[in-house]
């Protein structure tokens, strides 16, 4: 028989590895679907943008071409306001999370038509949003940047 050699073990006394340590800040997953994220956390963020303006107007706003009375702006605004953070809020999630894509990128979709409600971030945001949505639900997960790549200077 022979015996291992001398040293510590490589893993922890039962085999397994070593826990993670809690000092370290996690890394993202290695196939956080980025571009996807960007995107659409950049819809939410003009949908929230518009859904400010929307609530420090005051006067009336034009949407679809109607003049809207000051209650029913603050109303849209509320909604745009919430809307959008709830489409970054989502980015954030599928950014960090492995599994479940499919149905993160159907609540982006299903976000960015509600933001429709409230002008949908100058329209531009609702676009950027679905076109997120649309990444994660037809593409296949990659990051924006790759491992083996150098960062340009």
């Amino acid at each position: 028989m022979t015996s291992p050699p001398p040293g510590p073990p490589a893993h922890g006394a039962s085999g397994s590895p070593p826990a993670p340590s809690r000092d370290r800040p996690r890394a993202p997953p290695a196939e956080a679907p980025t571009l996807a994220f960007l995107i659409a956390c950049l819809g939410g963020w003009l949908i929230v943008v518009e859904g400010m303006l929307l609530l420090g107007g005051g006067g009336t706003a034009f949407q679809v071409g109607l003049v809207l009375p000051p209650s029913e702006t603050v109303q849209l605004g509320g909604v745009g306001v919430t809307v959008g953070l709830g489409i970054v809020a989502v980015g954030f999630f599928l950014h960090e999370t492995q599994g479940a894509r499919k149905g993160i990128g159907v609540v982006t979709l299903a976000l960015g038509a509600v933001s429709l409600v409230s002008g949908g971030g100058f329209l531009i945001g609702t676009v950027l949003t679905v076109a997120g949505g649309l990444i994660v639900i037809l593409g296949k997960p990659t990051p924006l940047f790759h491992p083996g790549h150098a960062a340009r200077k």
